[in-house]
């Protein structure tokens, strides 16, 4: 099988002609799902204009050679709730481009990219094992209704929520692994739109706001630079994981605003990463100010809880500011030698219930340094070597 809806038989093609048919609307008002498994040879859903008001669903799965899920050709669907793809080996985009054979017919790709694309009740994306997945979409979504985004071992190239993308201020919950490409998660301009986003530093200037973002999982990104490179709001996010991204230099920018509910940071695995949070990047220096401004700044984490750092060969520090964490419970630090400055300042006294799992007693003694000069043996109770 290679098309689902509205394509023209072979036997068919010299009565209609392939371009044609593109041209043509197919109507199917009452369409609600769509789930396709185990298709090799489908190359698209429909080459129609497809009118699907009422389509909800889309699963598509093992379909070897079809390159774009939904393209821009496509009329309304309004009401999509779900899409999830997995196992296609081709799929080069899964929103609003042009299949290889339509970019006559489309016109250029910047015009692509300038072109809206509604999906006003979009609320779960689950993209897996699409090994030449160059963008979730080129054109401006807009996604209000956003809720999941999960995408595993896909080659997305360099951003995954990248700035052309409109509202999607509900978006709740981030994971994203074994993606060999990605360069940004949040906020960043691609490579195909930096003409049209202006320079660098104007992105970082610029507002990000997730205010319901909750969970962000990030594992397995080798070429991953930062997060956010812009001012990420996300007052509501509880929870930052970040395991094995190989080039990450600092994890929270002083640049991210009103992290009041964050919970939990576990940082494993990342060779290069040097602070956690309120480091200036290096590419950000001149905006930053000088490091003796830094030290001298408070940052606030209110709500947070448990602090795990393991395995970061690099770390100096986990913030260059007096990091404020009153709600501090657990710290698990092992195998990040050369971190000297703490950074915490912790009520005095410290609660009862507090617990500190370090692996090196040496280095507790002898290398890392707190705040406050007392605090190390304050806190020395409640330390756990090995």
């Amino acid at each position: 099988m290679e098309e689902i809806i509205g394509g023209a038989r072979s036997d068919e093609e010299g009565d209609t002609g392939e371009s044609s048919i593109r041209n043509t609307e197919f109507k199917l008002p009452k369409l609600t799902e769509l789930r396709l498994t185990n298709l090799p040879e489908l190359k698209s859903i429909c080459s129609a204009k497809l009118i699907c008001d009422s389509l909800r669903v889309i699963e598509v799965r093992n379909c070897s050679i079809m390159e774009i899920l939904v393209p821009s050709s496509w009329i309304r669907p309004v009401n999509l709730e779900r899409i999830a793809v997995e196992g296609c080996e081709k799929m080069e985009e899964i929103i609003g481009g042009a299949r290889s054979d339509e970019e006559g017919d489309m016109g250029e790709e910047s015009s692509i990219r300038n072109t809206e694309v509604k999906l006003p009740k979009l609320r779960w994306l689950e993209l897996k094992d699409l090994p030449e997945l160059k963008s979730i979409c080129s054109a401006k979504l807009i996604c209000y209704s956003l809720r999941v985004i999960e995408v595993r071992n896909c080659s997305i190239r360099e951003i995954l929520v990248p700035s052309s993308w409109i509202r999607p201020v509900n978006l709740e919950r981030i994971v994203v692994e074994g993606c060999e490409k990605m360069e940004e998660i949040i906020g960043g301009a691609r490579s195909d739109e930096e003409g049209d986003m202006g320079e660098e530093s104007s992105i970082r200037n610029t507002e990000f706001k997730l205010p319901k973002l909750t969970e962000l999982r990030l594992k397995d990104l080798p070429e991953l630079k930062s997060i956010c490179s812009a001012k990420l709001i996300c007052d509501s996010l509880r929870v930052i994981e970040v395991r094995k991204c190989s080039v990450m230099k600092i994890l929270v920018p002083f640049s991210w605003i009103r992290l009041v509910n964050l919970e939990e940071i576990v940082v494993e695995g990342c060779e290069k990463m040097e602070e956690i949070i309120g480091g200036a990047r290096t590419d950000e220096e001149g905006d930053m100010g000088e490091e003796s401004s830094i030290r001298n700044t408070e940052f606030k984490l209110p709500k947070l809880i448990e602090l795990g750092l393991k395995d970061l060969p690099e770390l100096k520090s986990i913030c260059s500011a007096k990091l404020i964490c009153d709600s501090l419970r657990v710290i698990d630090v092992s195998n990040c030698e050369k971190l000297k400055r703490m950074g915490i300042c912790l009520p005095s006294p410290p609660p009862s219930d507090i617990i500190m799992y370090i692996e090196s007693e040496e280095w507790w003694e002898s290398v890392v340094e707190w705040e406050h000069p007392n605090t190390k043996d304050v806190l020395r109770p409640f330390v756990v070597f090995g």
